[in-house]
């Protein structure tokens, strides 16, 4: 009964955590109270603090989306915008702000893609290796960039014989 007490307190300061402990402990001592009015007390209040920590991650997640996208880290945008995708953050704000983070992640893969084109042209195969895939982990689903990085592994691995070939005739 004492339990039962202190878990009811505990209820009326809305420190949830203590009386779900202490009421289990009653209910322990005492089958007999089973889940009442307590449990679904407890139990609103649990859920509603871990809506409110769900809710200001989600404002701090996008805090921080954003400021990756202001300063283009894309290591950091990536990572951020593959945790805010997960069920638990919804609403327009996070709709807007991974729209915004696909956008500036599709742009700058365009920004890299044609920067390994021209140095592609200009014969710098390995810089163009590392742009395209720079691209690729940006816009993954992008074909065209898949298939210019396929051409240019392939080019780079026909150089590398070719150089080994020069070596050995030396």
């Amino acid at each position: 009964e004492e339990l039962l007490q202190l878990s009811t307190q505990a209820l009326l300061v809305k420190d949830y955590t203590n009386a779900q402990k202490t009421y289990e402990k009653a209910v322990y001592l005492d089958p007999n109270l089973g889940a009442g009015e307590i449990t679904h007390a407890i139990n609103a209040g649990l859920s509603k603090l871990n809506n409110k920590a769900i809710s200001e991650r989600q404002h701090s997640l996008i805090r921080q989306l954003n400021n990756a996208i202001k300063k283009e880290n894309f290591d950091s945008l990536l990572i951020i915008q593959d945790i805010l995708a997960n069920e638990l953050f919804s609403g327009p704000e996070v709709e807007a702000a991974l729209l915004k983070a696909n956008k500036t992640r599709a742009k700058h893969a365009q920004v890299l893609d044609k920067s390994a084109s021209i140095e592609y042209r200009k014969g710098n195969i390995s810089t163009a290796l590392i742009q395209w895939q720079q691209a690729l982990k940006l816009s993954p689903q992008d074909s065209n960039l898949k298939e210019r990085l396929a051409r240019a592994e392939k080019v780079q691995r026909k150089l590398e014989k070719l150089t080994q070939g020069d070596e050995g005739s030396d």
